[in-house]
């Protein structure tokens, strides 16, 4: 698998004959990975040139691949339209908060509900001096 990856992520430019011979193999056994694999460095390119403009004709271009997975994502895109064109636009993400919100679920999981909330807080201040 991870030699498919490798292989797929690639720029043609950039495999051996091995390797490309190896995806035209894919290619010819998966019918729509080529146009997949087309979509996927398009829209890559929308969010690394911050052009959020071109979404939209990705998305009707993606939707006409007709594949259940790529249709279910331009789904959820076209519901979070504003959300995803700022992601595009804007280099700031709400990662580290996340980040911050998953470490108090995993240690009010851990304790909290048998030592209660002075522990909790212990344990938030040992974490945050890490």
């Amino acid at each position: 698998m991870n030699q498919v990856n490798r292989c797929l992520f690639l720029h043609s430019n950039e495999r051996t004959t091995e390797e490309s011979t190896f995806i035209e193999a894919l290619y010819d056994k998966i019918p729509h990975l080529e146009k997949l694999r087309k979509r996927y460095f398009e829209y890559r390119n929308i969010f690394l040139s911050k052009l959020p403009d071109k979404l939209p004709t990705w998305l009707a271009s993606a939707k006409e691949l007709s594949i259940e997975g790529l249709t279910r994502l331009v789904g959820g895109i076209e519901r979070a339209m504003e959300a995803v064109k700022n992601a595009a636009i804007y280099e700031l993400t709400n990662g580290q908060v996340e980040g911050q919100v998953n470490k108090l679920k995993m240690i009010k999981r851990k304790g909290y509900g048998r030592a209660k909330l002075p522990f909790l807080e212990k344990q938030m201040m040992i974490l945050n001096e890490l």
